[in-house]
């Protein structure tokens, strides 16, 4: 018995036909390739958001950490420069950046760190004391302090490819001990001004 008897004509010319062949294999691999493209567009420009937010981070806790003082004028330059080494990342995407500085008043363990002062671009979300055990922090020496920045943002791809919340987190940090002075302090005006008691 010939099983190819059993096989319609169209369909017998359609299977021994190279141009069938290519495309159905076109119709199969095509929607997995233009995927592919869009996924690997998607993962360079994280890549590259990740890189702003790395630079970002590295830059803003330099600057902090050449202030002799802090205060509400400075903090607003520090933010603003934020912002502009993100770019169009800031511009689309929502990011928060938050500034910080951390002594050890007492010893060289973890549990003697402090918070000082902390600002954010988003109020509320500023560093807490406790929160220090959750974060790499290199030994700080007694009496020593430290520029903490941390820059979080929630990267939206341009385009959206699983059809989902497409949302990726992306996160870098950045510790800078202070140039030219044992602590930069936070001057408020006409109110005490915010020191470890290191100073």
């Amino acid at each position: 018995m010939n099983r190819r008897a059993n096989i319609p004509t169209q369909l017998r010319k359609f299977c021994s036909a190279q141009c069938g062949s290519v495309i159905t294999e076109f119709a199969l691999l095509a929607p997995i390739v233009i995927g592919f493209m869009f996924l690997s567009v998607v993962g360079f420009d994280a890549a590259r958001g990740l890189r702003q937010i790395t630079t970002a981070s590295v830059v803003v806790s330099d600057i902090a950490s050449r202030f002799d003082f802090m205060d509400a004028d400075r903090e607003g330059e520090v933010l603003a420069t934020a912002a502009a080494l993100l770019g169009r990342y800031a511009d689309r995407n929502d990011y928060n950046v938050t500034v910080s500085s951390i002594a050890n008043e007492a010893g060289d363990n973890l549990d003697e760190l402090e918070v000082v002062w902390s600002f954010a671009k988003n109020p509320g979300t500023e560093l807490a004391t406790g929160a220090l055990q959750d974060l790499n922090i290199p030994t700080i020496n007694e009496g020593s302090s430290v520029i903490f920045v941390n820059i979080e943002l929630d990267y939206t791809p341009p385009f959206n490819v699983s059809g989902g919340n497409d949302m990726i987190a992306l996160k870098d940090s950045s510790i800078r001990r202070p140039r030219f002075v044992n602590e930069v302090c936070y001057k408020q005006p006409g109110q005490a001004t915010i020191c470890s008691n290191n100073n």
